[in-house]
């Protein structure tokens, strides 16, 4: 990967949650300024990270996860 400054790599993040058959889906874009810049991020492992934590969180406090 490229060495990009970091105001180049800032993303635009975008999170929305919504109620779907009684369910909260949650949604998240993130809209990087180049294919470089996305590269460099770390974007898939970090993301694929941050949601396996967040559905340990979420079974540890009794709710379902995964897709509906």
């Amino acid at each position: 990967a490229s060495k990009l400054p970091n105001k180049v790599l800032t993303p635009v993040t975008t999170v929305t949650f919504a109620e779907k058959g009684g369910k909260t889906l949650l949604v998240l874009h993130e809209l990087y300024p180049s294919k470089d810049a996305l590269e460099a991020s770390g974007f898939a492992d970090g993301m694929r990270e941050t949601f396996e934590q967040l559905d340990e969180l979420l079974v540890s406090l009794g709710a379902s996860v995964g897709p509906s």
